[in-house]
């Protein structure tokens, strides 16, 4: 953690700017659930005047860690952290419940990770999305019947070629095991922009839905593994498709391996390599060769992690706008979160649905062939509520399109 939950707490201003900018409080109305509010329970709650957790926990729980607060506090105060560091707290004293422990046994493993998706993708392939489905049925927020066939999982390459710049490719867990085409078109586009490309069997996860959960204890060993495979090339670029794994990787890591001098070293050393797709390929956009004309209405969705924590807003719009004959159009209100936040859709799919059904309501007033976005997770959250409002949009990641223009 950046600075502990209690300093937070007693440097909110509690000015309000953090209040309508926070997805959760816009749908509840409840002051209670607001960013201000839960920094004022917490230090209720460190102070001793909160002795009874429960409305403490039951509140922290009730958010999507978007940063939109963070983003828009005149303070810079990364509220997230203390919410992150009062799950940890929790989780030292109840536990996990069930479907945690399962996330941190899945993802926690390598072999177990693949093992899961292989059986998922072949459930899911061959027997779920083959049968008629007249009715939603529910996987957390979203509905069966929407989810995408995933893809076979992505092979391993070494970054052999004669291109003049390396690039590890930290792919993360949905773009290896889900979308791996989104993976095979980040490679493609890379390739184009003079990278040769690496991508590591060793890869373990990143760990942020850990962190999220409160978790973090258990990711040591994996945060270690994938800093020394980051460290271990002579690369010119560390790079992700997904921006929740380059905050884990640039932002988290720090604090997990805080105390360890010589892992300290070495995030420090690796740390100025890493980038989001979309802002290292607008970074070298000269070297990017003409894309192919396309007629076609696109719009984009800001991937919360990606506009909020990283700050990367400009560079997927100028990597949109490289492509002759589209013609642009913003979404109505401006960025917002899409209601995925991780596994928030899990546990609170009523809230998660209604942020995802008005993030798909602007989707269609752009009246856009294409809805673009920079996260697998968003693409999935997006793909699901565009379908279940039958709005005629085709969802991508901003590198599927940029690589069938190549």
């Amino acid at each position: 953690m950046t600075e502990k939950a209690d300093n937070l707490a007693n440097r909110c201003l509690k000015c309000g700017f953090c209040v309508n900018q926070c997805p959760v409080y816009r749908e509840l109305k409840d002051e209670t659930y607001s960013p201000r509010a839960k920094l004022r329970l917490i230090k209720a709650y460190r102070d001793g005047t909160l002795k009874d957790d429960r409305t403490l926990r039951k509140v922290i729980a009730n958010c999507l860690m978007c940063e939109a607060c963070y983003k828009n506090c005149p303070g810079g105060l990364q509220t997230s952290d203390a919410i992150a560091e009062m799950r940890v707290e929790f989780r030292d004293k109840y536990g996990l419940d069930w479907k945690k422990k399962l996330l941190r046994a899945a993802l926690g493993d390598k072999r177990l990770r693949k093992l899961s998706a292989y059986w998922a993708r072949l459930v899911y392939n061959n027997f779920i999305s083959n049968i008629p489905m007249p009715l939603d049925i529910p996987a957390g927020a979203l509905s069966l019947k929407n989810i995408p066939r995933l893809n076979k999982a992505l092979s391993n390459r070494a970054a052999g070629g004669e291109r003049k710049k390396k690039a590890f490719f930290f792919v993360g867990c949905v773009d290896r095991f889900m979308f791996s085409k989104t993976a095979e078109a980040i490679v493609k586009v890379l390739n184009a922009t003079g990278y040769d490309v690496e991508i590591s069997p060793e890869e373990r996860c990143c760990g942020m839905p850990m962190m999220i959960s409160g978790d973090s204890a258990a990711l040591g060993k994996s945060a270690r593994i994938n800093i020394d495979l980051m460290a271990s090339g002579n690369y010119d670029a560390i790079v992700s498709g997904c921006p929740t794994c380059i905050v884990a990787l640039k932002q988290k890591y720090a604090g997990i391996v805080k105390g360890d001098a010589e892992y300290e070293e070495k995030l420090k050393k690796i740390a100025p390599l890493m980038s989001d797709f979309t802002e290292l390929v607008a970074r070298n956009i000269k070297d990017l060769p003409a894309l192919k004309e396309i007629k076609a209405e696109v719009t984009y969705h800001d991937p919360c992690h990606l506009i909020n924590s990283l700050g990367i807003f400009s560079e997927p719009r100028k990597l949109i706008l490289a492509t002759p004959g589209v013609e642009f159009r913003e979404l109505p209100g401006g960025p917002s979160c899409c209601g995925s936040g991780g596994f928030y859709h899990v546990y609170f799919p009523e809230l998660a649905a209604k942020i995802g059904k008005k993030k798909a309501d602007s989707i269609k007033k752009t009246q856009a062939g294409i809805t673009l976005t920079a996260c697998p997770a968003c693409k999935l959250q997006l793909i699901n509520f565009t379908r279940s409002a039958k709005i005629k949009t085709e969802v991508k990641h901003i590198a599927e399109f940029l690589s069938e223009r190549l």
